[in-house]
């Protein structure tokens, strides 16, 4: 599969990176895992995605996670145990296929404007309120 996935110029596979949020910027979709720092990630550079939750995660958090984005519409996710080339491809058309006017894709940019619109939360501000809270 690889070898075929060099040819794509717009394809690039990262095992790992400390530039995640760099990288993101730079996609229309992203496709992965679904860990907390992912969701997070997402949510800070407000990317739409198709998460394929890590089936054997404890007590099935990433599935959890991957529910916020997708209970919002930002997301497509997807059961590693029933998906197929045939499938991911059928989701890859759907997603990038053009609108009537050949101007946009109607269902990316959903995703990007439902993206949009959630409301990102200042942890470093909550954390500090509940501890000024605790000291009262």
């Amino acid at each position: 599969l690889n070898k075929k996935l060099k040819k794509y110029k717009n394809y690039v596979q990262i095992c790992y990176t400390n530039d995640i949020p760099g990288l993101m910027s730079n996609c229309d979709l992203v496709v992965s895992r679904s860990g907390a720092g992912t969701i997070n990630e997402l949510i800070e550079t407000k990317k739409p995605s198709i998460l394929i939750p890590y089936p054997n995660s404890k007590n099935g958090h990433q599935k959890k996670n991957a529910s916020i984005l997708a209970s919002r519409g930002g997301s497509i996710l997807l059961d590693q145990n029933f998906l197929s080339v045939d499938i991911f491809q059928s989701i890859l058309k759907r997603v990038f296929k053009l609108s009537a006017n050949k101007r946009n894709y109607k269902i990316l940019d959903l995703m990007k404007e439902n993206m949009n619109n959630i409301q990102r939360i200042d942890s470093k501000k909550e954390i500090k309120v509940f501890l000024n809270n605790l000291i009262k």
